[in-house]
C-alpha cells in the first residue's frame, strides 16, 4: 500500500488489523535488563540479513587464521575444534552462494501475507517459486513473498546460522583463546605480538605518550566524559598546592585556568560505586580524575593531575611523576573503558533505541511515513541486543571475563544511566552544550558528529514537513501519538523524559526524530568501531586492572606490567574487539532500492545524500590536518543501524 498517514488511508480497518496481530506478537520485557522495556524475542522480519551474515563469518574466519598462527607461533592448540573452524567457513560459503537471497531479506511479517497474497493473485502458503510472471502483479507484492519463502538451501542455512553466532561470541572471541597463551607479558611489544595475521592498530607508545591520553579523552572510544570544570572538583579539595606545584612544572596556573575557562575535567566518580569482579581472577576497579588544562594558542588540552582515588586528599600525580604517572593514566584507561562498555555502548546507545523499535512495530503502520523514514535505523538491533543480554553480558560470559567490575554491576551501570538521562537531553547539540565543550579548540567527536547532526536534522525536517502540512496534521494522527504516548508510559517503552509532548509539533517530532536516528547511526558508531581499532590492544586499552590502583610515587614499569591483563585476557580481549569493532553493515544515507515508494521523497533523499558527501569532504580535509585521523564519523562508515 502507499505510504500515507493513518487519516487518509482509504483502508483504515485492513490498517488496524495489521497493527493488532502485530502488537499481540511483539511485546515488552522488563526482566530481561532489570527493568528496562525491550522486546521479548526477535520477530523474524528483524532476523539478520544474508549480507550481515557474510560480513560477520568473514570477521571470525580473520579471527580464525589469527587464532592459529598464534598456536602455530606458540606451539599450542586454541580451544575450538576443526571441526568448528570448518563449519564458519561452510556456512560463510554456503550463504555467499545464496548470492540472489540479499534481495530477499525479512523486511515484513509473514502475518502481512493476510494482506499482501490477495492483491497479488497467491494464496498463503502457496509456493511462490511458482507464481506466474505476470506482470499485472506488482514488483514490491512478488517481493514480499518471496521474502517470506527462501530458497530450501536458503532455510537450511537460517536455521544453522543461530548457533554458530552462539560460537562466534562465546566460543570465538573467549572459549577459543584458552590455551592458547598464557602468562603475562614482559614487555608492551609482547602483547601487541598477539595480533599475527590482523593488524595491530594502537600507536607504539600508546598511553606512556601524553598526547595520545589526551587524544583519546577526545578521539577515543568515550568522548563522553571529558567537560568542562566551572569549580575545582571536590576530590581535590586540599590540594591547591599540590596542584599548584603540578601546574606550574607545565608553565600553567590552575586557578588562572579555571578563571578564564580553560580547565577540563574526566571523572570516573560513577564506578565508585561498582564492586570489582573477581571472574576469572581478582580485578580492580579504579574510579580516577583527572584534570586538564587548554594554553592559549594550543589546539589539545595538556593533563595536570590525576588522583586514582575520590578522596579528598588522595594522592594527585602529574606528568613528571615517572611510572607513577603513567600508573595513574592506566587507571584513567581502564576507567574510561568499562564507563564505555556499559554506559556510553550499551547503555546509551543499544538500551536506549530498542523501545523505539518495538514501539514502532507495535503503533506504526508499515505504509506510516515515519516507519518508512524510521525503519531502516532499526535492522538487526533487536537481533544484536537480545544475543547480547543472553550471551555477551550475561554472568560468565566475555564482558564478565574482561572488565573490572561484577557483570551485574555493569548492566546496573548501564540501566541507570538509561533512566538519568531525560530524551531531550540526548540530543547531540543539546548534550555538547551542557558539558561546556563548545569551546574547545580541537575535538573531533564534537566537529564531525555536528556535521552529522546536521545533515540528518535537514534530512528529516524535510521528511516530516511533506507529510505533516501544520501542527494540526500530527494532532490528527492517531498512531504516531499512541506510539509517543507508550514510549513514555511505565507499561510500555518506559523512556524518560518522552511522551506526547515530544511530537506534538512539527519542530519537537523533528528533533525527536534525529536525536533517535542520530543515536542509532553517528553516535553507535563512535562508541563501537574504536573497539577495534583502539580497545582491542589491552596494551594502550585495558578493561581491568589486575593490581589495586597504585598510589604512591614508588612505581617502575614492573607495576605497570603487572596491572596489565594476562596474555590470555589479552588476547580474548582482542578477539571481541576485533569482531564488535570490524563488521560494518549499511552506510548513513544509503537505503534500499524502492524503499521509499513515495516519488515525492526521492529529491529529498537526493539533497540528503549531498549534504553526507559533502560532510564527508569536510572530515577527509580536516583527518589531514589533524594528529590522527578519526574515521568513526565519516558518514561512508557509518551504518544506518545498530546492528553489530
Amino acid at each position: 500500500m502507499p505510504t500515507c498517514l493513518p487519516q487518509d488511508d482509504n483502508s483504515p480497518a485492513r490498517r488496524a488489523r495489521r497493527l493488532r496481530r502485530r502488537q499481540a506478537k511483539v511485546r515488552y520485557n522488563y526482566e530481561h535488563i532489570a527493568g528496562l522495556g525491550i522486546s521479548s524475542g526477535v520477530p523474524l522480519d528483524h532476523a539478520p540479513s544474508w549480507a550481515w551474515w557474510k560480513k560477520v563469518l568473514t570477521t571470525a574466519e580473520q579471527l580464525i587464521g589469527n587464532l592459529k598462527a598464534l598456536s602455530n607461533r606458540e606451539g599450542t592448540t586454541p580451544n575450538l575444534t576443526l571441526q568448528s573452524m570448518m563449519e564458519i567457513t561452510a556456512l560463510r560459503v554456503e550463504v555467499e552462494s545464496e548470492g540472489v537471497d540479499d534481495q530477499i531479506e525479512h523486511e515484513h511479517d509473514p502475518d502481512d501475507l493476510l494482506d499482501v497474497a490477495p492483491t497479488s493473485g497467491a494464496g498463503l502458503g502457496e509456493d511462490t517459486r511458482q507464481l506466474p510472471d505476470d506482470p499485472r502483479t506488482p514488483i514490491r507484492d512478488k517481493l514480499t513473498l518471496r521474502r517470506m519463502t527462501r530458497s530450501e538451501a536458503g532455510q537450511r542455512i537460517a536455521t544453522r546460522l543461530n548457533t554458530p553466532w552462539q560460537k562466534v561470541i562465546s566460543d570465538l572471541a573467549d572459549k577459543a583463546a584458552v590455551g592458547v597463551i598464557s602468562g603475562r607479558a614482559s614487555s608492551l611489544d609482547e602483547l601487541r605480538r598477539l595480533f599475527v595475521s590482523v593488524p595491530c592498530p594502537g600507536q607504539r607508545e600508546g598511553v606512556l605518550q601524553d598526547s595520545e591520553f589526551v587524544w583519546l579523552r577526545l578521539a577515543g572510544p568515550n568522548p563522553m566524559v571529558i567537560r568542562k570544570a566551572t569549580a575545582l572538583p571536590a576530590a581535590f579539595e586540599g590540594q591547591g598546592a599540590l596542584l599548584a606545584k603540578k601546574a606550574a612544572q607545565l608553565g600553567e596556573s590552575v586557578e588562572d585556568a579555571l578563571r578564564d575557562g580553560r580547565l577540563y575535567v574526566c571523572d570516573y566518580k560513577a564506578l565508585e560505586a561498582l564492586p570489582s569482579g573477581n571472574f576469572p581472577v581478582p580485578k580492580f576497579m579504579p574510579a580516577p580524575i583527572a584534570l586538564f588544562v587548554v594554553r592559549a594558542g594550543n589546539k589539545l588540552p595538556r593533563p595536570v593531575a590525576i588522583q586514582v582515588e575520590q578522596r579528598a586528599g588522595a594522592p594527585a600525580f602529574g606528568p613528571r611523576d615517572g611510572w607513577a604517572w603513567n600508573l595513574a593514566k592506566l587507571a584513567v584507561q581502564v576507567a574510561d573503558g568499562n564507563l564505555h562498555e556499559s554506559v556510553a555502548h550499551l547503555g546509551d546507545t543499544h538500551l536506549v533505541v530498542e523501545p523505539f523499535v518495538v514501539a514502532t512495530e507495535r503503533h506504526l503502520s508499515p505504509d506510516h511515513p515515519i516507519y518508512k523514514l524510521l525503519r531502516p535505523h532499526f535492522e538487526g538491533t533487536i537481533f544484536i541486543n537480545n544475543s547480547a543480554h543472553s550471551a555477551l553480558i550475561a554472568a560468565g560470559g566475555t564482558v564478565d571475563r574482561l572488565m573490572s567490575g561484577t557483570i551485574e554491576a555493569s548492566r546496573a551501570a548501564a540501566v541507570a544511566a538509561v533512566n538519568g538521562t531525560p530524551f531531550g537531553e540526548r540530543a547531540f547539540p543539546v548534550a555538547i552544550a551542557k558539558r561546556g565543550v563548545n569551546d574547545l579548540p580541537e575535538f573531533p567527536y564534537r566537529d564531525d558528529g555536528m556535521l552529522i547532526w546536521e545533515a540528518l536534522h535537514a534530512w528529516v525536517q524535510s521528511y516530516v514537513r511533506l507529510y505533516y502540512a501544520n501542527d494540526a496534521a500530527i494532532a490528527e494522527d492517531a498512531e504516531l501519538l499512541e506510539w509517543a504516548r507508550e514510549l513514555g508510559s511505565k507499561f510500555g517503552g518506559r523512556v524518560v523524559g518522552f511522551g506526547i509532548p515530544r511530537v506534538k509539533t512539527r519542530g519537537a517530532l523533528v528533533q525527536s526524530l534525529t536525536t533517535l536516528i542520530f543515536t542509532a547511526s553517528a553516535q553507535h558508531a563512535a562508541v563501537n568501531f574504536p573497539q577495534y581499532a583502539v580497545m582491542s590492544e589491552a596494551a594502550n586499552f585495558p578493561l581491568a586492572l589486575y593490581a589495586p590502583p597504585h598510589t604512591t610515587m614508588n612505581a617502575h614499569e614492573a607495576d605497570f606490567l603487572n596491572a596489565l591483563p594476562t596474555l590470555e585476557q589479552a588476547l580474548i580481549q582482542l578477539n571481541l574487539g576485533f569482531l564488535l569493532g570490524n563488521v560494518r553493515h549499511t552506510a548513513l544515507g544509503e537505503y534500499e532500492e524502492g524503499w521509499f515508494d513515495d516519488p515525492r521523497v526521492a529529491p529529498l533523499l537526493k539533497t540528503h545524500q549531498t549534504k553526507l558527501r559533502a560532510a564527508g569532504r569536510v572530515i577527509d580535509a580536516r583527518n589531514r590536518e589533524r594528529r590522527r585521523k578519526y574515521p568513526y564519523l565519516h558518514p561512508s562508515l557509518v551504518p544506518l543501524s545498530i546492528n553489530i
